[in-house]
């Protein structure tokens, strides 16, 4: 509650504003980076909410803190951050600085490691066009206890970040607990109404404490990717997909694909890196993307670097970084796609994904699918038929030429990922196709792969085609990676697939698919995820 408890920090000297918040409230890595992300956009005052409850900092004093011989309080501060100056005047009504408001802070009543619970909204974008893509955002709304019975919300947009205590949690934990709060709640907007609650670090450890060989549960010693898939399943009821990538074990896709496809999905992933000291963890929840990157066309002409078995392109040719969350250093920095390869090569890598109940088929084999029936689900002498009745105009022959010559090149772009079936239909189909689309029966999600070719998705960003594939199909067996035994059996996942001036959709509970042809087919959009930009 707002109360003569509470007080005002006003932001005078920007020059020595880190220097002077950090002497005040830790010097803690994290919290750095937490004022140098509100600074940036120019934050000018910072409302200090005293004797918060927070209920993550709860269950760590009842697990923990609360049986220390030093007394630690219950209760947390909480920091407001605003690029407006804030008084005495406008905090009743608080909520008109809404577009002023640049997050929260929850800080833990300890020396050290204090930061407990943040949203912060990340720097607006610079780049035009954008570059840096932060998937796994979402509205959070805030609400303060202005007076008794007055409580005012305001909203941040962005991902929440936890850092570790080092005692009651370790870095997975960290992970794991900023991905429920996401991913609750993003189901709760979704679904209005739900006010679904997260699993915090009381339930967690509940899950840990059955599993044999996890070590001295409190202080904790950290989590192994066993342990990590345990909580996933259990506690937080997803169909977690794990990979360990080591010396004895080669999964069969790249890891960068695996966190590209999950990453599109608005799943963040939690990815397990070796260090000096061992091992930590990393929340993955984004990437960059460079229109003029120069490996994804010179690799092959140049240094015949692509396998044979890679028939198209996968889009995270044109990715350079990953974003993602660390607990010891703070919200939003970026990893190099390079480190992510020297981690995997390294064989001390690990990928631990909160898939959604039901989903069985993996995003690397949605894509090979898609490719498989590209290959084999496509017609080119019916197509040239339906030319030559005029059922498709010359313009859109043309196209499909194109299409199908890069194909032949294995120079196609796909790019895929798992989206809602009604916010599809709804939201990405072009005009030309909803009479294809609307009536087609879907799960509730879908595998979407988006069809390109280089000179479209890298700079104007637009699609030739998409395909469809049901999500809970059977995966087909996999013979190393990018091959199947058995495409007729892949096949048996396709929903739909569109090229230019070629439609073929399927019921879910019929072999056959049924036909169109499209008369003036044209390009259209990609679908675009959020940049940094709130």
């Amino acid at each position: 509650m707002i109360d003569e408890h509470s007080e005002i920090q006003i932001i005078e000297n920007t020059d020595a504003a880190l220097f002077d918040l950090t002497d005040k409230f830790g010097h803690d890595a994290p919290l750095k980076r937490i004022f140098q992300i509100v600074l940036a956009q120019g934050c000018s005052s910072i409302l200090i909410e005293k004797d918060y409850d927070e209920e993550e900092w709860k269950q760590e004093h009842k697990i923990f803190y609360g049986k220390l011989f030093r007394k630690y309080s219950e209760k947390c501060d909480r920091l407001h951050f605003f690029s407006s100056n804030v008084n005495s005047n406008n905090i009743p009504s608080i909520e008109k600085l809404q577009d002023n408001y640049l997050g929260f802070c929850v800080l833990r009543p300890v020396p050290a490691r204090r930061v407990v619970n943040s949203v912060i909204k990340p720097l607006e974008e610079r780049n035009n066009p954008p570059k840096s893509f932060i998937i796994c955002q979402e509205k959070f709304a805030v609400q303060i206890d202005i007076s008794n019975g007055d409580k005012q919300t305001l909203c941040v947009t962005g991902f929440p970040f936890m850092q570790q205590d080092k005692h009651a949690g370790c870095c997975a934990h960290a992970g794991l607990i900023m991905a429920e709060r996401f991913l609750v709640q993003r189901r709760n907007i979704e679904n209005p109404g739900s006010d679904e609650q997260p699993h915090l670090l009381d339930s967690i450890r509940e899950t840990l404490v059955k599993i044999p060989g996890v070590g001295r549960k409190l202080p904790t010693p950290g989590l192994r990717p066993i342990d990590i898939s345990t909580v996933l399943e259990e506690s937080m009821k997803y169909s977690p997909l794990v990979y360990v990538y080591s010396k004895d074990n080669k999964p069969p896709f790249a890891l960068e694909k695996m966190l590209y496809h999950y990453l599109e999905s608005k799943i963040p992933v939690q990815l397990l890196v070796p260090t000096e000291c061992g091992g930590h963890s990393l929340t993955v929840i984004g990437h960059s993307f460079d229109p003029d990157v120069w490996w994804a066309l010179a690799r092959e002409p140049y240094y015949l670097d692509r396998p044979l078995q890679e028939l198209c392109h996968c889009s995270t040719n044109w990715i350079e970084h990953f974003i993602v969350q660390d607990d010891n250093f703070g919200p939003y920095p970026t990893v190099p796609k390079s480190h992510i390869r020297l981690c995997e090569i390294s064989g001390q890598s690990a990928i631990a994904v909160p898939l959604p109940l039901n989903v069985n088929i993996e995003g690397p084999t949605a894509e090979l699918i898609a490719t498989y029936c590209i290959a084999n689900e496509i017609n080119v002498q019916a197509i040239l038929a339906a030319r030559d009745n005029a059922q498709i105009s010359g313009n859109t022959w043309k196209l499909f030429l194109v299409m199908w010559s890069h194909f032949l090149r294995r120079d196609l772009v796909l790019r895929t990922f798992l989206v809602d079936s009604d916010e599809f239909k709804n939201s990405y189909v072009p005009a030309h196709l909803k009479q294809y689309y609307d009536p087609l029966k879907l799960y509730k999600k879908i595998w979407l792969t988006e069809i390109s070719i280089p000179e479209l998705f890298s700079q104007t960003r637009k699609r030739l085609g998409e395909i469809l594939i049901d999500p809970t199909a059977p995966p087909p067996p996999l013979i190393g990676q990018n091959l199947l035994p058995d495409p007729q059996e892949a096949a048996r996942a396709l929903l739909a697939i569109h090229v230019p001036g070629f439609i073929g959709t399927r019921d879910v509970d019929v072999e056959n698919l049924t036909t169109n042809y499209i008369l003036d087919d044209n390009v259209y959009s990609h679908i675009i995820r959020k940049t940094c930009i709130q």
